[in-house]
């Protein structure tokens, strides 16, 4: 068994997982942030829509020329924003997202193997799957949107979130297809489901520690929120539960 594909104790999932992040920051990053770039300047635009249009209607009436209250934006501007930017959310998450995500578990393998790797590469191998991720993104996506609409079905839709978590990183390490990688991801999570579920919360914590932390950051902390740069977190800790996983089940024989 590789070096690469081995059981991994918490401390060491997640310190290789901060090292392998700091190691590629900006690599990673930069693929993050090429994907987010135009919903992150559109969420941009709309914060300060929203600002200046809340500025105008406080302001004085003697400020605000007659007649001008009356044809004011807000709050139906505020309203065309949303929706403008929900929409390409939407569209972002069916057909961009699953591209990024598998560009970012190239990228996670190429550094965890200490592998060099480019932006435009990583973007590459993904695309040569894309039909694949983009399936497998809906297929997930749709199973969970569905349960999660009833309180009854969110315990359904978290245990399916967990147990086909690794759809994408099966297509790109394993180049299986849409049916394999579900198959083969509720093999990986079975007998192990509360473990990934709690290793997984974990991340998810650290992933919002270090955006917050972004956040703290004079001036850039805005535009690294919205361009997701803390994400990589998040691929490359699954991306190494995934492999601990792998190994565990070989051992199981």
């Amino acid at each position: 068994m590789s070096d690469v594909i081995r059981t991994r104790a918490l401390g060491d999932l997640v310190g290789d997982t901060f090292r392998i992040y700091v190691k590629d920051f900006f690599k990673l990053s930069g693929i993050v942030a090429l994907a987010n770039a135009i919903p992150a300047v559109l969420i941009f635009l709309w914060i300060l829509t929203t600002i200046f249009s809340v500025f105008l209607h406080q302001m004085k009436p003697p400020l605000i020329p007659a007649g001008f209250e009356e044809e004011m934006p807000f709050p139906s501007g505020w309203w065309h924003w949303f929706i403008i930017i929900l929409v390409v959310e939407t569209l972002f998450a069916i057909f961009v997202y699953p591209l990024m995500n598998g560009s970012l578990i190239y990228a996670a393998v190429q550094a965890n193997n200490n592998q060099p790797f480019r932006i435009l590469e990583a973007y590459r191998s993904a695309g040569r799957r894309y039909g694949r991720l983009v399936g497998a993104n809906i297929l997930y996506g749709l199973v969970i949107t569905l349960l999660s609409i009833t309180i009854i079905g969110i315990p359904f839709a978290l245990y399916f979130f967990v147990r086909w978590l690794f759809l994408p990183y099966l297509i790109i390490v394993e180049d299986t297809g849409i049916g394999d990688a579900f198959q083969r991801s509720t093999e990986l999570v079975r007998g192990n489901w509360w473990r990934t579920f709690g290793i997984l919360s974990l991340l998810w914590f650290l992933y919002f520690g270090v955006t917050y932390a972004f956040e703290l950051i004079p001036m850039i902390g805005l535009f690294a929120v919205l361009l997701g740069i803390a994400l990589p977190i998040l691929t490359i800790g699954n991306l190494l539960l995934y492999y601990d996983l792998r190994a565990r089940k070989a051992k199981e024989g």
